[in-house]
């Protein structure tokens, strides 16, 4: 799915690579008690690449890096710029067979910083400290539709800057409307706790479609909008991802 990962791993003995894009902008933000205000513009571009390869039918193992750049007109003499950070991981899948039914996942993770750290003129787009990933998926597809739910928390260690974690709940409904496009429409939602400062939330609606343009290449696109928050941005994105299988 666009915003919520599966729990099918890459199959046994293929490789998969991932380029992808997200563009996304602000103009207002949520204050505490989740009313909105106007801030200047910001505007945000990201690239990602991830590469997976499946061990076994229950198994895979991936890589992958992001990096970014933003300007932001509320401080227009920094800009957020460079590499973000490295990100190893696994997907088990313990439970489910074949393609229809139930599945469930489990997807641990390590992100490790790679960039620059911050400077007078600019900002790193990673967190800048280690996190161990945790994410728990369900999939489940009956005839042409198909749902999926995940749940994920990245716990934070060494110099961790105040941050005590981030959380994040998608849920997904997809329907194969036809054998290369598949309509979906998800709600994301992310938690970041804080200490010293008050935790920043915001839930998402996306709508999107996987576009199988070949037996071997994907696209995902997606358009996300975020409809509440706290003491966040309150942004809007489009992203564009190509999978290629072989």
């Amino acid at each position: 799915m666009v915003g919520v990962e599966d729990a099918f791993p890459v199959a046994v003995g293929q490789t998969e690579l991932e380029l992808g894009y997200l563009y996304s902008t602000a103009a207002k933000a949520f204050d505490d008690g989740g009313d909105t205000f106007s801030r200047d513009d910001n505007a945000t571009h990201v690239g990602g690449f991830v590469a997976k390869h499946g061990f076994t039918s229950f198994l895979d193992a991936g890589i992958g890096i992001f990096g970014a750049y933003s300007q932001d007109d509320d401080v227009p003499e920094r800009s957020i710029t460079g590499l973000g950070d490295l990100f190893v991981n696994a997907k088990w899948r313990f439970f489910g067979e074949g393609d229809d039914g139930l599945h469930l996942a489990y997807q641990p993770g390590l992100s490790i910083p790679v960039g620059k750290h911050d400077d007078d003129k600019d900002l790193s787009p990673g967190l800048g400290f280690w996190t161990f990933d945790q994410r728990l998926v369900a999939t489940l597809i009956e005839r042409r539709w198909v749902g999926g739910v995940s749940a994920s928390f990245f716990l934070p260690f060494g110099d961790r800057d105040g941050a005590r974690g981030f959380a994040s709940a998608n849920l997904g409904l997809g329907y194969q409307l036809m054998p290369w496009l598949k309509p979906e429409l998800e709600l994301n939602h992310v938690r970041e706790f804080s200490t010293g400062q008050k935790d920043a939330e915001t839930v998402a609606a996306t709508v999107g479609a996987i576009v199988n343009l070949s037996d071997a290449l994907r696209a995902d696109l997606g358009f996300c909008h975020d409809f509440y928050g706290r003491n966040a941005d309150r942004r809007l994105s489009v992203t564009a991802s190509f999978l290629w299988t072989f």
